[in-house]
């Protein structure tokens, strides 16, 4: 596995500081909700962001390239989202194991159906 040092990965993303700022805004958008229930949801999910190498390579790829645009922006979400989901799914096969992470959304909602309506519920 490729080890990123944080000098390198904190180099790449000053380098898109206005964009990344515009990215987190329109990222953070597609999780919000009046429900209370997708709310604790999606708050978990935001909490869980990581490093998020994904969508900075891609915004980085973008300006290199000549402009961040709309599509530029839309791309980058959507490959932070699918890399969510998978941490989701990773995540839900958590709930068959044993003691191994009772923290997980659905260790505390014990709600199946989560994982289908965060994805959908802003489309």
């Amino acid at each position: 596995m490729i080890e990123l040092r944080m000098s390198t990965l904190d180099t790449a993303k000053k380098a898109i500081e206005k964009e990344f700022e515009i990215f987190s805004k329109k990222f953070d958008g597609y999780f919000s909700s009046e429900n209370e229930l997708l709310s604790a949801v999606n708050n978990y999910i935001l909490q869980k962001k990581g490093k998020q190498i994904r969508p900075i390579m891609a915004l980085l790829a973008a300006k290199c390239l000549g402009d961040v645009n709309d599509s530029s922006y839309d791309g980058a979400t959507a490959i932070e989202m699918l890399h969510t989901a998978s941490l989701i799914h990773d995540d839900m096969k958590l709930i068959h194991v044993v003691g191994r992470n009772p923290l997980t959304m659905y260790g505390r909602t014990k709600c199946l159906f989560w994982l289908v309506i965060i994805f959908f519920h802003k489309h």
